[in-house]
């Protein structure tokens, strides 16, 4: 599957409370998503977000929340 180019924002959180949020592709969530789904103590990832590089401890990981694009009304110039 191709990657559209399109980011997307999303947060991670993780034990102890901390999270970050990132601005990511189609093909990075993805590889967090499975990273996290496979469960088999991958350990660190590399995530390639908008404006840097991030490694991931998917153990710690707790949530993942993906922001939805909801059809907005008004105005855009």
């Amino acid at each position: 599957m191709e990657s559209s180019g399109k980011r997307q924002q999303v947060e991670v959180g993780f034990a102890g409370g901390p999270s970050i949020a990132l601005r990511i592709d189609e093909d990075a969530y993805k590889t967090l998503r499975d990273a996290l789904r496979d469960g088999d103590g991958k350990g660190w990832i590399e995530i390639e977000a908008e404006d840097a590089q991030v490694q991931i401890d998917a153990r710690k990981v707790v949530f993942v929340r993906l922001a939805v694009d909801r059809g907005r009304v008004g105005f855009f110039g």
